[in-house]
């Protein structure tokens, strides 16, 4: 069984999994949070709490690490081709599915009319940061070996 400030130092942990500052917000000095949140999180008891009220809230969120991968995936390994429309056609949005659209930071539409009355349509289409998902997809995979200067 937890204290009372245990328990809120676990509540306040699961906000940003910041330990200095859940123990300042728990009630801990400031001048020794760090020290107390390192303290905090090695006691037994405070770790199962903190593993359960995870799992409780992936399973409330349905945010889950298979969920956050297949997501990174997906704007990962999105290729620009795939957007663009097949000849004599125009981009339509809404053959655009939800993996597509997962990749998708930003979408512009600028039309203009033209002195004869037709209307000409630009669309952009930004994608998210493919280097920057990948290297997180690598990164969990185990992919990069911190470099280590020779003396």
């Amino acid at each position: 069984m937890l204290t009372p400030k245990q328990s809120r130092f676990v509540e306040e942990y699961l906000v940003d999994l910041n330990g200095k500052q859940a123990a300042i917000r728990a009630g801990y000095s400031a001048h020794t949070a760090e020290v107390q949140a390192s303290r905090l999180l090695t006691i037994a008891k405070i770790q199962v709490a903190l593993s359960a009220a995870m799992r409780a809230r992936s399973r409330n969120t349905e945010v889950t690490p298979d969920r956050v991968l297949a997501e990174l995936a997906k704007i990962g390994f999105a290729n620009m081709r795939d957007y663009w429309p097949k000849e004599g056609e125009t981009v339509d949005l809404h053959r655009l599915d939800q993996d597509l659209t997962a990749a998708l930071q930003e979408i512009t539409i600028d039309e203009t009319i033209d002195p004869s009355g037709v209307v000409h349509r630009h669309t952009r289409l930004k994608l998210h940061d493919k280097k920057g998902a990948l290297d997180s997809l690598a990164q969990y995979l185990g992919m990069f070996v911190p470099f280590r200067r020779r003396l």
